[in-house]
């Protein structure tokens, strides 16, 4: 299955479930605590629980978007851009 085939499922699951309604507070509790499981399965060195965790957090962030009505891989290029411009900044401060 494509990443674009997934994150409709994913959309289309928030919309049937929740609907647009502006609320996000679910997803932000649920990015928290695996984040707190990520670091935690780091420590015990377990990658493929890591890489599931992984997986958990970008349904949650596909789901912030889809109620924010903005597209993540938007999201991910605008953030992109940004590091990239913060980079050179920092290169162009060493020179």
């Amino acid at each position: 299955m494509s990443y674009a085939e997934t994150e409709m499922k994913i959309v289309r699951q928030v919309e049937a479930t929740r609907g647009i309604d502006g609320n996000i507070e679910f997803d932000l509790e649920a990015i928290q605590e695996y984040m707190e499981a990520l670091a935690w399965f780091n420590d015990q060195e377990s990658p493929d629980k890591m890489a599931k965790m992984v997986g958990w957090i970008g349904i949650s962030l596909i789901s912030i978007c889809a109620t924010l009505d903005v597209n993540f891989a938007d999201c991910l290029e605008i953030a992109y851009e940004e590091g990239e411009k913060s980079s050179e900044a920092f290169e162009d401060d060493d020179s």
